[in-house]
């Protein structure tokens, strides 16, 4: 039945996919997720304290994102007070840790935004679906498979909201009879919280097996692209938005280990992204410096790409010009 959610060419026909999988196999499609970071609200002496209940501190990031908080806020005078915010849209939206606007207006407050404690993404692929309607099926062996191991990872990071995306599985080298599941997020990252949620899950189902699972977050590769691109004049930050949300989506979508069947990050596609977002023309386009034509970035089976800080905007990296 898994096999009827996708066409002659294996594509998933979107049109009946979630109407299938819920009543055929009580699966439904896990919505869009936010992703939330905390803010650190700075106060200056002698302007607070500050009290404001959730929802009505508003942030906007150097890259257009606002966030809004989502839990009240006690500011102290003189002090530094974390809040938690949640990005107003949808999708994997990656702040750097750094300085941060406060559109909400309050004398003597400034902010800063700490690393996304977790990482929003868009209403679950199609594909995504496709196989947890496909884990339904139980495995003909008694002792669970590494595929069911990666099966139950899917299934708990839906059910938890974790944001969990990238999982591959693998015996363990070190410790006989163990199964080990190496996960990832959106950015290329997984919690201690998360990791905590995965195991737990895991321990739950395989309590009575001589087996033993053990769940990981996966090596992360911080991906520092660099070059030049020029643009028409006027359209620079245009471009520069196009391009940031389209390379971090493109390095979401590389599973764990990279890309087949090289294992690999390739350097064309940041040119195509580049050309597509509407830039003139790129120069000196690498990754990693690893050379300027080089177009394969290795990776490690049990790596994960995840993006600088800056990423595409990183002006030591990355030369935007406009001609």
């Amino acid at each position: 039945m898994a096999a009827a959610l996708v066409d002659a060419s294996g594509a998933p026909v979107e049109s009946w996919a979630e109407t299938l999988a819920e009543q055929t196999y009580n699966l439904a499609r896990a919505p869009a997720a936010f992703t939330r970071a905390y803010i650190v609200l700075n106060c200056a002496a002698g302007s607070g304290p500050v009290m404001r209940a959730a929802g009505e501190l508003r942030a906007r990031s150097a890259a257009g994102n606002y966030y809004i908080s989502i839990e009240s806020a006690s500011i102290r005078d003189n002090g530094a007070t974390r809040v938690l915010f949640q990005a107003d849209e949808s999708g994997a939206i990656i702040d750097p840790p750094g300085g941060i606007d406060l559109v909400t207006p309050l004398s003597g407050v400034t902010c800063t935004i700490e690393a996304a404690s977790v990482v929003g993404g868009p209403i679950e692929p199609l594909p995504a679906l496709v196989q947890r309607c496909r884990d339904r099926w139980p495995a003909l062996s008694a002792i669970p498979t590494e595929a069911r191991y990666a099966a139950w990872t899917r299934q708990c990071s839906t059910d938890h909201r974790l944001g969990i995306q990238r999982i591959t599985t693998a015996p363990s080298e070190e410790v006989a009879g163990q199964v080990v599941v190496y996960v990832a997020d959106a950015g290329g990252t997984a919690s201690v919280e998360q990791i905590a949620v995965l195991q737990s899950y895991m321990n739950a189902r395989r309590a009575d097996e001589l087996e033993t699972v053990a769940v990981v977050a996966a090596e992360s590769l911080t991906v520092v692209p660099s070059g030049a691109v020029w643009c028409r004049a006027g359209s620079k930050a245009i471009v520069q938005a196009a391009a940031v949300d389209a390379w971090n989506a493109y390095l979401a979508s590389i599973p764990i280990g990279g890309e087949m069947p090289n294992h690999c990050i390739r350097c064309s596609r940041l040119e195509q992204i580049l050309m597509d977002a509407g830039a003139f023309d790129t120069g000196s386009l690498q990754l990693n410096n690893g050379g300027v034509g080089i177009d394969i970035l290795n990776m490690g089976a049990h790596q994960v790409p995840a993006s600088s800080a800056l990423g595409l905007l990183d002006p030591a990296q990355m030369q935007w010009s406009e001609v």
